[in-house]
């Protein structure tokens, strides 16, 4: 009979590849490795048991990150500190990064901006609600002095303190409305602040009433091409947009970023 036929197949076995995966994870970076298995144990039902919502693995993982957490803390209470830890939100963290900003602009050669506004862009890919209204309020408010005080007419300045927006503009679920929109406006008047300078600093034209040489000697007969020239071009490339880099040092954030908020476990 055909089902007598049928029994004595030998079972077909289906091997999933975990060599090439093994393979994978043993020739990529380490921080790779990380990503990949957290991502597998977020988005797999399986692995998130035993690792996801694992509190053991998570103090393991997260080592001096979880200093002080309860015996008895759950794993989406081990996660959230791991987060804030990451990401320098724990404590008093907006008072914490109000006084380092202070201490950086008091200076000799004054405030590194370039470096304050790269913190503030980690600090702001790992905000979560539950980090509270009123932190995150201050928080804005930073953000907003940070943007109305850095140049923009450096290139490496400005470039980060863009970054540091569209960050901003994507984390509705943290900002209000109202506060992505001021610091939106903070960093457009930044860059009309740099152009309106460009256009007082730089000159049309050489001052002709106090030129004492040829009468048909023009500017651009200047075999060194002339100081306005020189500005011109200079802030010419100040008024173009940032060129767009390679590598984001802050790529990282943005996957902790996600993967560690409690409504982005599931991503």
């Amino acid at each position: 009979p055909e089902g007598a036929m049928a029994s004595d197949q030998p079972p077909v076995i289906v091997r999933a590849p975990v060599g090439s995966l093994a393979t994978t994870l043993a020739t990529a970076h380490e921080d790779l490795r990380v990503f990949l298995v957290l991502l597998l144990a977020a988005t797999s039902s399986a692995m998130r048991g035993c690792l996801w919502e694992d509190g053991p693995f998570w103090r393991v993982y997260a080592g001096p990150g979880l200093e002080g957490a309860p015996i008895t803390s759950s794993a989406p209470e081990l996660r959230d500190q791991f987060r804030k830890w990451l990401f320098h939100l724990d404590g008093e963290w907006v008072q914490a990064f109000r006084e380092f900003t202070e201490q950086a602009e008091q200076h000799v050669f004054g405030a590194d901006y370039r470096q304050l506004l790269s913190d503030a862009k980690y600090m702001a890919s790992g905000l979560m609600p539950s980090d509270g209204p009123e932190a995150i309020e201050d928080f804005a408010q930073l953000l907003r002095s940070l943007l109305s005080q850095y140049s923009a007419a450096l290139l490496d300045e400005r470039a980060i303190a863009e970054r540091l927006v569209t960050v901003v503009e994507r984390r509705t679920d943290v900002f209000t409305e109202a506060q992505i929109s001021a610091v939106s406006v903070a960093y457009d008047e930044s860059v009309e602040r740099a152009m309106l300078d460009r256009d007082l600093d730089v000159p049309e034209s050489y001052p002709h009433e106090l030129w004492d040489g040829p009468d048909d000697f023009e500017p651009e007969d200047d075999p060194l091409g002339g100081l306005g020239g020189h500005e011109a071009a200079m802030w010419d490339a100040v008024a173009a947009p940032a060129p767009a880099e390679e590598f984001d040092d802050d790529a990282a954030a943005d996957f902790w970023g996600a993967a560690l908020r409690d409504e982005g476990s599931d991503f």
